[in-house]
């Protein structure tokens, strides 16, 4: 399996990675990270505004990213049932990130 660098933190769900991916024709370097939403659970944030807790967990998000993931080898997976809706418009890839085996939505419990 390949191993991508991350070189950057995107936003608390979107990393450039190092070489670049490859998906049939299609090739980047920006991944859209699946198995977790931008939003804490309701318990954490019920005393925040929507529009807070929205900014508050990319915030969290951001950081715990670039604590785990920044110059560190990441392995990409697809899901069978996730090759359909994996590419978006700005040439980037949703999909499963792992690092040292362990998906990284692990690491995102407190989040949807």
């Amino acid at each position: 399996m390949a191993l991508f660098k991350v070189e950057e933190i995107i936003n608390g769900n979107t990393i450039r990675i190092n070489p670049s991916w490859k998906q049939g024709n299609r090739t980047g370097n920006k991944v859209i990270i699946r198995g977790y939403s931008l939003m804490f659970s309701p318990k954490i944030t019920k005393k925040f505004t929507e529009e807070s807790q929205i900014k508050l967990a990319k915030d969290v998000a951001t950081q715990r990213l670039k604590t785990l993931l920044i110059d560190k080898y990441v392995q990409l997976k697809l899901g069978i049932n996730e090759t359909s809706d994996c590419f978006n418009e700005d040439e980037s890839i949703k999909c499963r990130v792992y690092l040292n085996d362990v998906e990284i939505s692990f690491y995102f419990p407190d989040f949807n």
